[in-house]
């Protein structure tokens, strides 16, 4: 890894509504560009973009609604998302994409009918099956987006946290005493601490503030649960896919990949031991994840 490849440039470019869609720009080689999550911005994908960095160009764009970016604006749909990549794909001659999660979901969708693109990869993209599977997530999302939108942003970290270790500890993926732990927090006091704690939040070079991710995430979500019954959509992706999940994660991500392997015509289905769903964020396990994209994307 290059001491020198975690500098980087900035750069935009206009999206097919006039939204401005910032990037970062590091490294040399073939041109991939890196689609954060949900509660993430570029600043999220860095390690793993130097990870990259000595083999690839890496594009980080923060996506609309955060930092560099414009607003989400009012029509605001999958289609703007999948816009936004085309823009960033076309301006920088990218043929190379990859998401985790939400941005996995994006790569994977934006990649239809974009035909610089040659090889998508996603991470535990979120994408829902429309099956009875989906019934916690979706409780788990509405309850996120009423807090948010309602000015609770702090009792719904509490609650998302509260919410993961629990599901984690079912599976055998966190300690069960842990995770009762966090459920018998005070949801109350605790979350309007938070919200002290976020409207305090100093502001950093090229960082974007929590506040700023949560609320773009509210919006986001309605994405995300409108996919279910759209798995047959993406038979129409001309593209190789590589589709990852992690050993230490949620079953729904297992069989939401090993699905959308069953309809995409050039695909692969790759399991990372030890990897969880935030693995491949700065503050996860990325290395994992970039080893398996160095190799296909070499391929």
């Amino acid at each position: 890894m290059s001491r020198t490849a975690a500098t980087y440039s900035k750069e935009w470019v206009t999206s097919a509504d006039g939204t401005r869609i910032g990037y970062r720009r590091l490294g040399r080689g073939p041109g991939a560009v890196l689609l954060h999550g949900g509660v993430n911005a570029a600043q999220h994908m860095m390690k793993l973009a130097v990870a990259l960095a000595d083999d690839h160009t890496v594009y980080l764009p923060d996506r609309r609604g955060r930092g560099m970016s414009g607003p989400i604006g009012p029509a605001y749909s999958i289609e703007r998302e999948d816009e936004d990549l085309a823009a960033v794909v076309h301006h920088t001659g990218a043929e190379l994409v990859f998401g985790p999660a939400d941005g996995g979901l994006f790569a994977l969708h934006g990649a239809i009918g974009l035909d610089q693109v040659r090889k998508v990869a996603a991470y535990e993209p979120l994408l829902l099956l429309g099956d009875q599977d989906d019934t916690q997530i979706r409780r788990v999302f509405t309850t996120m987006q009423q807090l948010i939108r309602s000015g609770r942003s702090g009792k719904a970290i509490v609650f998302s946290a509260a919410e993961s270790a629990t599901q984690a500890a079912r599976n055998g993926h966190f300690p069960a005493w842990l995770a009762a732990v966090l459920r018998g927090i005070p949801a109350g006091p605790t979350g309007r601490l938070i919200d002290l704690l976020l409207r305090l939040e100093p502001g950093r070079r090229d960082t974007v503030r929590m506040r700023e991710l949560l609320a773009a995430i509210a919006p986001e979500l309605d994405l995300v649960m409108a996919t279910a019954g759209t798995i047959d959509e993406y038979r129409r992706l001309d593209a190789d896919v590589l589709l990852m999940y992690g050993g230490r994660t949620e079953p729904i991500f297992v069989t939401t990949a090993k699905e959308l392997n069953k309809v995409l015509p050039r695909s692969t289905v790759k399991e990372l031991p030890r990897l969880n769903h935030d693995s491949a964020q700065t503050y996860g396990k990325p290395a994992a994840i970039a080893a398996a994209l160095l190799e296909f994307y070499g391929a």
